[in-house]
């Protein structure tokens, strides 16, 4: 029987708008204020025994506004009847999950979005309604533009109060609440507004001209709830042209004093066994007046049901939202501290369900996959409320679950092929990634749309590879260990190592022409380096697991510089080793010219290794930092610690390498770089230096 569950972890803010993020977490806002908070599920894949930590604040405040979780994973919002960009503002901003930040995107050039209707378009953009008049615009995310839908893509009246509803076909329906009854549809093909007929009974309550929910049903039909107490179902035509047809639904029952129960701006959400649970209230006929306490009811595809109400429905109904989860649950909150999850009965038929037909069954630590199959979006957008807030969830979410420990976890999607809804047959994909501190091992996979899983795939997690495109090695002097990094697929990896494999990572890594490299969560674990002439001379030799791919081919090498860097007479006991440095220079690569170099380096290094690949501080005191012009090692046979000088084009720094096989590693790494940067201390003495290999 269905049910509703208090969270363990009740929000401490008021929760307003929620958004079903693609790695499975729930982004909250607080209120109508800047602040957000995502709630993430616990190992086993609760909500109900979910977490809490905060996101980053908005740029604007806003109550009231369009949203939408965007193809690629980022999140729209645009418009706020109540914001501190003033009243009705059209300032827009999108959220970025991987960077927790927010930029603005500009506006559609009105004035004003305020509390706007919105629908996201089965290719990925947003249609967004103006309050004042029946124009409409479209925003591209991708290309970052706002476009107006022209002069035959506007509404009859103004958008104000409406709610939309992307269908199978693609289109979006209303209803009009400035010209009511009547109903239109937006044909992206052909990029006008249609008619689609008129509602048998009255929705829309003339004083405040508003109105409910609308929601997909897996029959095809529109079950639209009226701020009257009616109800109405809408047939697509399925076509560009058609109006469809419109039956009267049942209607809500009366309350004490013989009226209607009204769904006056109230959610709505389309629960996994095809019915819809919506919410109504008592009220009168005023414009103000707003329905309280909130009931809740499902209609089953025939009659309406009354079904138990949570603790925080003694709220008026304007502030209820809902969001429906993974699970099937559907979580209500009424912009108090309080959030609960509607568990509804057992019954998704199975033809409602996403199929996998294409996924990789061997997975890597940040790998991004492709996974193919079919109803990946669901058969409806499940989640409505109107112009004052749009939370749909008809994009897919990958979950794995451990065949051992039976952890839970989403991985984030993006770039999904489509946003629309009820696809049938036709073969669709998304993209996703997998999080670098998953646990390794064999897991299994199924897609989640609309809180109905696919079947699951078998699957196992290994550890991160890829092809580094630099080499980097941090030393310390005197005598310390050190760090090796590489970067690769557009991130560092790196680990802390030891002298004595200092010798080791020149002879075999630094004189390489391609290394590949293994990492988990904790950092690099194997490098492979190749060498082109020995893989064209025993191919067998290197065809050992894992699998390689083929080199790449060598890089050009740069032009060799015309002249040496202007200098400084350094001490008499290094003229001959300067000499010798200058003839070595003129004959090596200065760069590459084949690879980009990343927008950043590793971590600064700072007076001593890390053990892991992890920040550090710059070295205390630090009398500064250089690219070097010129290495010179002095080398004492008599023993003792060796002299490692570096000119930096404006002074000599030196620095003691104190034992024989430091000597030997240190010089191997930094002489076999490509560019060697190096930190001294307040006295001039080197205590860092950093060795890149460019592959």
């Amino acid at each position: 029987m269905a049910s509703w569950k208090s969270l363990a972890h009740q929000p401490t803010f008021p929760v307003g708008t929620m958004l079903l993020l693609t790695d499975g977490t729930v982004m909250c806002q607080s209120g109508g204020s800047k602040s957000w908070w995502r709630l993430t599920p616990d190992l086993s894949g609760s909500y109900v025994n979910g977490t809490w930590s905060q996101l980053a604040d908005m740029h604007n405040s806003r109550l009231y506004y369009a949203s939408a979780v965007l193809r690629d994973g980022r999140v729209f919002v645009a418009g706020g009847e109540y914001s501190d960009a003033g009243s009705d503002t059209d300032a827009a901003e999108i959220y970025d999950p991987a960077t927790n930040t927010w930029t603005s995107v500009g506006n559609p050039g009105w004035g004003a979005i305020g509390d706007a209707p919105a629908c996201m378009l089965d290719d990925g953009r947003i249609l967004v309604g103006y309050i004042n008049d029946s124009r409409t615009a479209i925003y591209d995310p991708v290309a970052n533009t706002w476009t107006a839908t022209g002069t035959t893509g506007t509404l009859s009246a103004s958008s104000s109060e409406e709610t939309w509803t992307l269908l199978p076909d693609g289109s979006v329906m209303t209803i009009s609440c400035t010209n009511h009854p009547n109903a239109e549809r937006y044909v992206p093909s052909t990029g006008t507004w249609i008619s689609a007929g008129s509602t048998p009974v009255e929705l829309v309550q003339a004083s405040s001209i508003e109105i409910g929910p609308a929601l997909l049903m897996p029959d095809g039909r529109v079950f639209c709830v009226g701020a009257t107490g009616h109800t109405a179902l809408y047939s697509p035509s399925g076509d560009t042209t058609g109006t469809g047809t419109w039956t009267t639904g049942p209607d809500f029952p009366a309350d004490s004093q013989n009226r209607l129960l009204k769904a006056k701006d109230a959610p709505g959400a389309l629960l996994p066994n095809g019915r819809v649970l919506c919410a109504v209230g008592p009220a009168g006929d005023a414009a103000g007046d707003w329905p309280s306490p909130t009931m809740f009811f499902e209609f089953d595809g025939t009659n309406l049901n009354r079904v138990a109400d949570p603790p925080n429905a003694n709220q008026v109904i304007y502030q209820g939202r809902m969001l429906l989860l993974p699970t099937g649950e559907v979580l209500y909150g009424a912009q108090t501290a309080a959030l609960y999850a509607y568990e509804p009965d057992p019954g998704p038929d199975p033809s409602w369900a996403p199929t996998i037909t294409s996924v990789p069954t061997s997975l890597g630590l940040d790998g991004t996959y492709t996974l193919t199959g079919t109803q990946l979006n669901g058969l409806s957008q499940a989640v409505s409320y109107g112009d004052d807030a749009q939370m749909a969830t008809n994009y897919p979410l990958v979950r794995l679950i451990g065949t051992y420990s039976g952890k839970v976890r989403y991985l984030p999607t993006r770039n999904h092929s489509t946003m629309a809804v009820a696809t049938g047959a036709a073969p669709v994909s998304t993209e996703f990634t997998v999080p670098n501190d998953l646990d390794l091992g064999p897991h299994e996979l199924s897609v989640v749309a609309n809180g109905i899983a696919s079947a699951t795939v078998p699957v196992t997690v290994g550890l991160g590879s890829g092809r580094a495109q630099y080499l980097v090695v941090d030393t310390w002097t005197p005598s310390q260990d050190g760090m090796v990094w590489a970067y690769v697929n557009g991130a560092w990896r790196g680990r802390g190592i030891g002298q004595n494999e200092l010798v080791g990572i020149a002879q075999d890594l630094f004189s390489a022409d391609a290394v590949d490299v293994w990492w988990d969560s904790t950092g690099l674990v194997t490098a492979r380096g190749w060498s082109s002439p020995h893989w064209l001379a025993h191919p067998a030799a290197l065809s050992t697991p894992p699998p390689l791919p083929t080199p790449p081919p060598l890089p050009t090498p740069p032009p060799l510089p015309q002249q040496e860097p202007a200098m400084e007479e350094p001490s008499q006991d290094v003229v001959d080793q300067l000499d010798a440095a200058a003839r070595a220079a003129q004959t090596a690569a200065a760069s590459p010219s084949s690879v980009a170099p990343p927008s950043s380096g590793p971590p600064e290094p700072g007076t001593a290794p890390a053990k892991q690949p992890t920040a550090a501080a710059a070295p205390a005191g630090a009398g500064g930092s250089a690219t070097t012009h010129y290495l010179v090692l002095d080398h004492y046979f008599s023993g003792g610690p060796a002299a490692l000088w570096a000119w930096d084009g404006a002074a000599w720094r030196a620095g003691l390498v104190a034992e024989p096989g430091d000597e030997q590693g240190v010089v191997q790494v930094a002489f076999a770089a490509n560019r060697v940067d190096v930190w001294w201390d307040s006295s001039g003495s080197l205590n860092v230096i950093r060795s890149w290999k460019y592959l």
